[in-house]
């Protein structure tokens, strides 16, 4: 192997060979040669990536602990709610029992309750397990996944936006593929790397963003992985989901090639909105928010494209569901 390319395997489709893309950070992004499917390599130990969600990456509640009527509020017109439930409706219509992997602070599972489903949620974060167990009245265990004790309990296990963070996702879904009871469906939701928008930033993508995450899919790499954990592929879909608009995007990665992002952080401080106080922190927060106005207003004048894009496979979020 050359100094750009290092043996594999790839942790989606199981080929060799892996080809330098840039560093992150520090870290070290690699590209599947067959999938295109990217990795951290080599792979954070256990120990640091804790540190690093202790310091960086912390979950913390939206709500109160004690606000169960806001939480209430938040949950019923939490907008995740209804694309779940279409695809447990069309994949899975007799399924029963339902758990969310990854559930944060519980919404989908209580919309999902409201609708008639026995949920139950798997929550690594404590104070947000806590959480959706106090204000919303919810079965979470503070703990990553369903224990061994639980195979063929879930009719559906939904778990979104978890997988890219895993040390070894091909362990993860043989341990969901167990939980799952005959017939039951997996529902994922994963950033898609071979977006418009992730192919057009490279290193500047916003979910390219390591150590936090590890793997970033694309749709051929996703269904490999699945098909090698024994699963069957029922469906798949890309949608922009929380990405920002691709204006935003766009100018990002301008600023990034242009090297103007680093001058205007250290000249000014943070341009995120609670960047401190001051005239000049003022105004840099109203030219953010004029920027992302426009952005706003440039993605719904562009909204037919970007549905062209999504039916295209390469939008920003992908959605796949997989039977057992």
């Amino acid at each position: 192997m050359s100094a750009g390319r290092i043996d594999g395997p790839c942790v989606a489709c199981g080929r060799r060979g892996l080809t330098f893309r840039f560093a992150i950070g520090g870290e070290r992004m690699y590209r599947c040669d067959s999938c295109r499917t990217h990795h951290v390599r080599p792979l954070p130990d256990a120990m640091r990536l804790h540190e690093y969600y202790d310091e960086e990456y912390a979950l913390v509640g939206q709500v109160g602990a004690d606000d169960a009527a806001a939480a209430t509020a938040r949950a019923r017109t939490y907008p995740g709610t209804t694309q779940v439930a279409g695809l447990i409706a069309r994949h899975v219509p007799a399924a029963h029992r339902v758990a969310e992997v990854g559930c944060s602070s519980g919404y989908l599972l209580w919309g999902l309750r409201e609708r008639g489903y026995d949920v139950e949620g798997f929550e690594l974060s404590a104070t947000t397990s806590e959480l959706a167990r106090r204000t919303l009245g919810l079965t979470v265990h503070t703990t990553a996944a369903p224990p061994a004790e639980r195979a063929g309990a879930y009719d559906v296990i939904v778990m979104r936006h978890v997988l890219e963070h895993v040390l070894d996702p091909a362990a993860t879904i043989a341990d969901l593929g167990r939980a799952l009871a005959p017939g039951g469906a997996l529902i994922l939701a994963t950033p898609n790397v071979d977006s418009f928008a992730a192919r057009v930033c490279a290193e500047d993508w916003e979910w390219m963003s390591p150590p936090a995450h590890l793997h970033l899919f694309t749709p051929r790499g996703l269904r490999a992985l699945l098909e090698r954990g024994g699963l069957t592929v029922l469906g798949e879909e890309t949608r922009r989901g929380d990405a920002r608009p691709f204006a935003v995007a766009l100018l990002r990665r301008a600023a990034s090639r242009l090297a103007v992002r680093r001058a205007l952080t250290s000249r000014f401080g943070t341009l995120q909105p609670d960047g401190g106080g001051g005239a000049v922190a003022g105004r840099l927060a109203g030219l953010r928010g004029g920027v992302m106005a426009l952005a706003e207003a440039c993605d719904r004048l562009g909204s037919p494209l970007g549905s062209w894009v999504a039916r295209r496979g390469a939008a920003e979020e992908l959605w796949m569901v997989a039977r057992r």
